[in-house]
């Protein structure tokens, strides 16, 4: 097996911010990102498994993560410790894995707690083959083993890992993937020969002989996987390692988390699938926030080729603003003002966001501007001091305000009422006067006036956004509302409306009130949507008729949305339905993905969307509080 190559979804996910790792539905460590959690990808391979010793059999070799063996996977309770069974009914063994990431160290613990379930007495030994591509890379890696330390060393330039034990490796191997030293070729046969060293493709082994099992007896192998910058901070690493018990970590890692929570707001459900939901959401996105930036990226990078898309480890200023109003919303105002102010540092001399940037703040793969991006942002900004009331923030956003304000009137066309001018649209896939863009930038220059005047910055100038927001409402009603078939166009493309039903024009109900939640074009809108955009195979709600990204499926947060719009209109039994068709969606860890299969009625594509995950947030708080929370 090779490092992962093609999309593979994730099952779970854990971390701590500055490390993000993803894992199989059978425990198998997929990939590995640090020193930010967007890039790099470090791991090729890491697996485990036991060889099995059996008088007049042999040796025989079985990795955990084999798919024909049984696995039940779960969270411990409030937590991002994610644990794995393992059944072999044939072998006589199982094992409890346990995966986690120390809170405040960068060490990713393996915990696993063997069991000899057979009828028998059995030998048995455990092995860990550790093939690692530091800094997205294969052939300039190098690794070695220090026998004092009885430590595996993996590195290149400033990236190192270290990869070391509770008890010393019995036999280790270090070796190139596929040549006569690969250490997979000495780990088959449970004998590695003692090479020290690897250059260029570099991967390790060891193997620890449990010795004979009785009937019922455990045997217990830790498995620390620590990152830092250089020699030093590995030995550091170490040293924590030594001195801290297995058992203080994981205690010390479910505190963190269960604290996390308690300062979250709680919600009122009875229903305990929803209030675990809900839970787990905000677990999910306070690992999708880069600690050290700030940046929120969209969901753990699965796609790294570009092969059905254009990747998703990146942090978007659409997704982030909705991120970090369901964070604030939910009483985690410091981690959305933590976004706020990595979009400060990234906003363009123009005033204007990009489509999209890496976790330090740097210019992503992009295909053009998408001006609802900053239009959103000024929304946000706004939104998150009415639900905070913190002046100070407020404060040290306004220089970006009104740069932004400044910025986007100048991307709006005077002889088309102020509607903006052609750019990326929602979807990313149409260059036009979208509906959605204009309300987006309508509502962020009302957002701006009313900063303005919150901090006495009142100008001509400021009165002046609020006044062309007006327009830009105006124009929406005039030019892209058809009377005909009671729903607002998708676009204009040149001065012609698209009539494509779209999802997004739903922006103008939820969240930027655009148009009167109680009025009848509103409601009619809103009803369109549901019968025009209605999954016949599976429920849900599509982005839009024609739609062929990934097959043109339902979206769990599209479905979500509408149910926001059901609740602001007032039909709370309509928010209810599509509410409970997405709550339905989640994955068996809870994890949302961005759609799902229209023939499978399963997860197929990028999960967990921490924008999924957010309009779950928002949506509950809205059922629970009004449209308003």
């Amino acid at each position: 097996m090779r490092a992962l190559q093609v999309p593979t979804l994730p099952n779970g996910i854990i971390g701590n911010s500055n490390i993000l790792a993803t894992l199989s539905k059978e425990g198998r460590l997929e990939r590995l990102f640090w020193p930010n959690i967007d890039f790099p990808q470090n791991i090729g391979q890491s697996l485990a498994g036991i060889i099995e010793h059996r008088p007049c059999h042999g040796e025989r070799l079985f990795w955990l993560h084999d798919k024909t063996r049984e696995h039940e996977q779960y969270y411990i309770d409030n937590s991002n410790v994610l644990v794995t069974d393992y059944l072999n009914n044939e072998k006589g063994i199982k094992v409890m894995q346990r995966d986690f990431v120390h809170p405040h160290q960068d060490i990713l613990v393996r915990h696993f707690n063997i069991e000899n379930i057979g009828q028998y007495d059995s030998r048995f030994t455990f092995v860990y083959y550790n093939h690692m591509t530091l800094g997205d890379m294969d052939k300039y890696n190098s690794a070695y083993y220090s026998e004092e330390s009885g430590a595996f060393v993996h590195y290149f330039r400033n990236i190192y890992f270290l990869l070391t034990s509770n008890t010393l490796p019995d036999a280790y191997q270090c070796g190139t993937p596929l040549r006569c030293d690969d250490p997979m070729k000495f780990i088959q046969k449970g004998i590695p020969a003692g090479e020290k060293t690897a250059h260029g493709s570099s991967a390790s082994a060891g193997i620890w002989d449990l010795g004979l099992m009785g009937k019922g007896e455990n045997k217990e192998v830790t498995i620390y996987i620590a990152a830092s910058e250089n020699l030093d901070g590995i030995n550091e690493n170490l040293s924590i390692i030594k001195e801290t018990p297995i058992s203080k970590m994981l205690t010390d890692t479910v505190l963190f988390w269960e604290d996390s929570l308690l300062r979250s707001k709680k919600i009122q459900k009875a229903d305990p699938v929803i209030k675990n939901t809900y839970k787990r959401s905000l677990l999910v996105l306070e690992l999708l926030q880069d600690r050290k930036s700030g940046a929120i990226i969209a969901a753990p990078e699965f796609d790294p080729n570009y092969i059905y898309s254009g990747g998703y480890g990146y942090s978007w200023p659409r997704d982030s603003v909705f991120i970090a109003w369901a964070l604030a919303a939910a009483g985690r105002g410091n981690l959305a003002e933590n976004y706020y102010h990595f979009a400060f540092k990234t906003q363009r001399p123009d005033g204007l966001w990009s489509q999209r940037y890496y976790s330090t703040g740097q210019l992503a793969p992009g295909w053009g501007d998408q001006l609802d991006e900053t239009g959103i942002m000024l929304w946000g900004i706004w939104k998150h001091y009415d639900l905070t009331k913190n002046k100070d923030f407020l404060l040290q956003a306004w220089p970006s305000v009104d740069k932004a304000a400044k910025g986007l009137i100048l991307t709006l066309d005077i002889n088309r009422g102020h509607l903006p001018l052609p750019s990326m649209d929602l979807w990313e896939d149409s260059y036009c006067t979208g509906t959605y863009t204009a309300a987006a930038i309508s509502a962020g220059l009302k957002a701006a006036g009313e900063i303005a005047e919150e901090l006495n910055k009142k100008s001509q100038e400021s009165k002046e956004w609020g006044d062309i927001s007006k327009k830009i409402v105006n124009s929406i009603h005039d030019l892209l509302w058809r009377e005909d078939k009671g729903y607002f166009a998708r676009s204009l493309v040149k001065d012609i409306q698209d009539p494509t039903f779209d999802s997004a024009v739903m922006g103008l109900v939820y969240p930027f009130k655009i148009i009167d939640p109680k009025c009848g074009k509103t409601v009619q809108l809103i009803h369109e949507i549901e019968k025009n955009l209605y999954c016949d195979e599976v429920g849900g709600i599509l982005r839009y008729r024609g739609d062929d990204y990934i097959g043109g499926n339902p979206w769990v947060l599209i479905t979500l949305w509408l149910s926001l719009c059901f609740n602001t209109i007032g039909e709370r039994e309509k928010a209810k339905k599509h509410f409970n068709w997405a709550l339905k969606q989640q994955n068996s860890l809870g994890l949302f993905p961005e759609q799902v299969g229209k023939y499978s009625n399963k997860p197929i594509w990028a999960l967990p969307l921490g924008w999924s995950h957010a309009m779950f947030i928002l949506s509950i708080l809205s059922l629970e509080g009004g449209a308003d929370f």
